[in-house]
């Protein structure tokens, strides 16, 4: 599949990169992806290297195949989840658990073990089954309406109508956010997933920022507890210590994110792969029980995130030399 040329700066190629696995694909700006991402996922599946370095957002690799990519997000002393270069060390001297107080940091997603299981049992508590079930008629709810708005009309524009407004009307109030603030903090996250790669400083200052519209709401639940998710963080614990407002903030901010876009997104592709297999569409209408299978399947299939590793050190993957440039 042919993409359009971007004018872009390119990384010179390193000398331990051999030139037939220098691969051109851009994944933050690849055209491709946008037109069909399954499709454009395909190809490289089909034409890429297993293992590929490009040039393009600094130069880096790239794995294609799923025993590759599931090995390497196992190994995570290689392949690090954190790229802000959180100081290990600390732990291994014994000195007291870090509240990260230089850094607005998405947890548990940039951590690793063991610290992204201290962090990520909080996590486990206020979204348990049992909470996230009792969402369900509400959800539907509003589901129901907004498809009933939509349906005199024959249509809709699926991700303005639909796909927005159900998770972040949700996300709102579970958090116990204010509904009239919505345009405002969609704003926040659409203008940090619009950055550019590797611009550390102003990924830190948006991130500061979402930190501080949700600051009010944090301060306040933590004397005056509601019926809320930022309610019910703050009664938890990390590694047997009380949260600390920076805890809470980290917790929020990767919360904010994936509440306010990232389930959106599953629900647009999901939306658009239906819309291109009516077959499918008959099929779930003549089998209503597999709605949920299919759903899930849908999930997996059609993923919205990329795994981002950073390699600290040295490394051999697949008889390619991987280490840091």
């Amino acid at each position: 599949m042919a993409t359009a040329a971007i004018e872009r700066p390119l990384a010179d190629r390193p000398g331990h990169v051999p030139e037939h696995l220098v691969y051109n694909y851009d994944m933050y700006h690849d055209p491709a992806l946008v037109e069909d991402m399954p499709a454009r996922i395909l190809d490289l599946a089909r034409n890429a290297p297993p293992v590929f370095w490009t040039p393009h957002n600094g130069g880096h690799w790239v794995i294609c195949r799923h025993k590759d990519v599931f090995d390497a997000a196992r190994d995570w002393e290689h392949f690090s989840s954190d790229h802000i270069g959180h100081d290990a060390g600390l732990l291994a001297s014994g000195q007291p658990m870090p509240d990260f107080s230089e850094v607005v940091m998405p947890v548990p997603i940039l951590l690793d073990p063991p610290l992204h299981s201290q962090f990520r049992a909080p996590l486990n508590t206020v979204f348990s089954p049992r909470t996230m079930l009792a969402l369900r008629d509400h959800v539907r709810d509003l589901a129901r309406e907004l498809v009933a708005r939509a349906k005199p009309r024959g249509g809709c524009e699926f991700m303005a109508e639909i796909a927005e407004p159900i998770p972040v009307q949700v996300f709102l109030e579970l958090f116990g956010l204010p509904m009239e603030r919505q345009e405002e903090f969609r704003q926040l996250v659409k203008d940090h997933l619009s950055e550019h790669p590797g611009d550390h400083a102003a990924s830190q200052a948006k991130l500061h920022r979402m930190a501080a519209v949700m600051n009010e709401t944090l301060l306040d639940r933590r004397e005056n507890p509601r019926d809320d998710l930022i309610s019910r963080l703050w009664q938890t614990e990390v590694d047997g210590r009380p949260l600390s407002l920076r805890d809470m903030e980290n917790y929020c901010v990767l919360l904010f994110i994936a509440g306010l876009d990232t389930v959106m997104n599953g629900m647009g592709l999901g939306i658009s792969y239906l819309a291109a297999n009516p077959d499918l569409q008959d099929h779930l209408r003549a089998n209503p029980a597999a709605i949920v299978e299919a759903s899930e399947e849908l999930l997996r299939r059609l993923t919205f995130l990329t795994v981002v590793r950073t390699i600290g050190r040295e490394t051999r993957f697949r008889g390619r030399s991987c280490g840091p440039q």
